[in-house]
């Protein structure tokens, strides 16, 4: 499993800055930093809340987007302890065509996702759902959208990029992509609902978040991703995201949990639900297959450029015997 990662710019990247430290001193750093960055999070909102802010958007949005800043103290933790640059971390701003790329094929993957895991949990009678778009104002549709964008990447940045690579560089990708998953899912323990389940399927949207990271070599993929999850959980399909109630006025759908919140995901929302574990094992299984079958072509690729040398030598030597 080692070799799917091989190819990667960003392991490349992540080894050459140094051998850095065992896992277990890694989680030991990021924890301190993610308790300055949550801090900071806490800080912003507040200050959005006392100058008035929330007339503007809700507490629940000035609170998103405050969570997106902690990219900036990602990439800035990255620059000063690990002496990576924002490249090293998969922010990187060109070419275009290959963020466009990652964004579009992310969120397609994303919704594809959760809305497979909504559709197993609706069909199975976990929720009861009602059409609202005529109540939804397009502006605060399309708002949420770029809110839920900003807050990914900063979260994206701190785990799939400054803490994942750093633990990368001495403990191998796996180990890397295990400890930042672990970590990401555990940061949900205080939300509504959160259990085992919600813990599991967390935990499997992170590796496959960390996974995407290491094969694209950039950030924006398992961005598009991410917001994607949480976008067509809470806005389009009008259930909660990560415990927190989307506003009706930005949802197309209205999905109230019923029966068995194993199946819904109660108050957590799909993503607590048996139903996203069924679409994510998917996904996760399909990932890996992709993946191997990339790093095959890759190897192959690699053996064809390293013959041809030896190719074009053979001939020239046969073109000298035959003059």
């Amino acid at each position: 499993m080692r070799e799917l990662f091989e190819g990667s710019e960003l392991l490349r990247r992540a080894r050459k800055n140094g051998l850095g430290w065992n896992a277990i001193i890694e989680v030991i750093k990021f924890l301190l930093v993610i308790k300055a960055a949550d801090s900071l999070t806490q800080r912003v909102a507040w200050a959005a809340y006392s100058h008035g802010l929330d007339r503007f958007v809700s507490r629940d949005v000035l609170w998103l987007l405050s969570i997106g800043l902690i990219g900036l103290v990602a990439i800035a933790y990255s620059l000063i302890w690990e002496h990576m640059r924002p490249a090293d971390v998969g922010v990187r701003f060109s070419p275009a065509g290959k963020i466009l790329r990652g964004l579009g094929c992310g969120f397609a993957a994303g919704a594809i996702v959760m809305g497979g895991g909504w559709l197993i949990a609706t069909l199975l009678g976990g929720f009861d759902v009602k059409v609202t778009v005529q109540d939804t104002q397009a502006a605060s549709f399309v708002g949420m959208l770029l809110v839920y964008l900003f807050q990914s990447f900063g979260e994206e940045v701190m785990y799939r990029g400054s803490f994942m690579m750093a633990v990368a560089r001495r403990n191998g990708p796996w180990i890397a992509v295990i400890a930042s998953s672990l970590l990401f899912s555990l940061h949900h323990h205080i939300n509504s609902g959160y259990g085992p389940v919600a813990f599991i399927n967390l935990f499997m949207l992170a590796a496959i978040l960390g996974i995407v990271t290491f094969l694209t070599d950039r950030i924006w993929a398992a961005t598009a991703i991410h917001a994607a999850w949480n976008f067509f959980q809470g806005n389009v399909f009008g259930v909660n995201v990560s415990g927190v109630s989307p506003d009706p006025t930005t949802t197309l759908m209205s999905s109230t949990a019923q029966g068995s919140a194993l199946i819904s995901g109660g108050k957590m929302g799909v993503e607590g639900s048996l139903a996203a574990t069924l679409a994510l094992v998917v996904a996760l299984a399909a990932l890996i297959v992709i993946a191997r079958r990339k790093a095959s072509e890759g190897s192959v690729g690699e053996s064809g450029a390293a013959d041809a040398p030896v190719a074009r030598a053979d001939a020239g030597a046969a073109r000298h015997l035959r003059g």
